[in-house]
């Protein structure tokens, strides 16, 4: 369990690493990002001719891991007429794959993850009862990043020098006023949000010292102490950006251009948030579905 963000998967892959089944697979599967109609195929595969469209017998994620883990991630997404064959799998450990009637024997743990609360979900019947209690005979809360404000500038050294390394360009270093700002803020959308943001950094600076000046208008808080909008500002759109040094000697790229370039890093944000869900990443950033989409082709993005 923990927000949408926090970390949850990677909670996931340090459990399989550090179990007896590190050296077989981990095969994860985004539950909310499917259509429904395919949900049953990637889980329990199938075999050619079962629907239009399968032209090859395709073994599901179970089978793919055996011996191994298998991360469902968004679970409280999954259709009630699945998760009741999911509960099957999870009680038998048996496969029957789409367009079958035989039985695959598989060996797997089974790790899942949620930002919902699955039980009371489960008592508004959006989620099976019985699948649930099968899920959490072990219980993991992952607590949010503004709980755990002694991990923000561990991760963000990690993603700023991350990101240096892929870029090719010397390290960057990080004033302590901007150290205070990742501090204060409540990062709303987890280690998710700071890793982009670390991103951003890199993409908008040019010089090698951030400084907390940089995430005028990208790390804003009301005086609720609430992230919200700068006042007169879009909260997307951030100030104009510059090299580091003097504030008063500035030297601004053409607004247009950084327009541009925020927008391409927020739409290949969302796509990779989502995992290519182009309908629901447009949501997340709100802009229209044909907008995105004109965008993706303007930019190139995800061709």
């Amino acid at each position: 369990y923990g927000e949408t963000g926090a970390g949850k998967e990677l909670v996931a892959e340090a459990l399989h690493h550090l179990s007896a089944r590190k050296g077989k697979p981990r095969v994860a599967l985004n539950c909310a990002a499917l259509p429904e109609a395919l949900v049953e195929s990637e889980l329990f595969g199938h075999e050619r001719g079962a629907f239009s469209g399968a032209v090859a017998t395709k073994p599901g994620i179970f089978e793919q891991a055996d011996g191994g883990t298998v991360f469902l991630d968004e679970i409280g997404e999954l259709p009630l007429q699945v998760q009741a064959k999911l509960l099957r799998v999870i009680e038998t450990m048996r496969v029957t794959r789409v367009g079958d009637t035989r039985e695959i024997a598989v060996d797997v743990r089974i790790v899942s993850a949620t930002n919902r609360d699955l039980k009371d979900e489960a008592k508004r019947g959006r989620f099976r009862q019985d699948l649930y209690f099968r899920l959490s005979g072990a219980t993991v809360w992952l607590p949010p990043l503004r709980d755990r404000p002694r991990e923000i500038p561990i991760l963000a050294q990690r993603f700023l020098a991350d990101g240096c390394a892929k870029a090719g360009r010397g390290p960057v270093t990080v004033s302590p006023a901007l150290y205070q700002r990742l501090a204060a803020y409540p990062w709303p959308g987890n280690v998710r949000e700071l890793k982009n943001v670390c991103q951003f950094l890199l993409a908008t600076v040019t010089g090698a010292r951030l400084e907390d000046w940089h995430v005028d208008g990208v790390l804003v808080v009301d005086s609720d102490g609430a992230p919200g909008p700068a006042v007169g500002s879009s909260p997307a759109l951030p100030v104009p950006l510059a090299e580091v040094g003097d504030p008063g000697e500035r030297k601004f790229r053409p607004l247009g251009e950084e327009i541009e370039e925020l927008e391409r890093t927020r739409i290949a944000e969302a796509l990779r948030s989502t995992h290519g869900n182009q309908t629901r990443a447009a949501r997340a950033i709100g802009m229209p579905l044909r907008t995105f989409l004109s965008k993706l082709k303007r930019y190139g993005i995800g061709g």
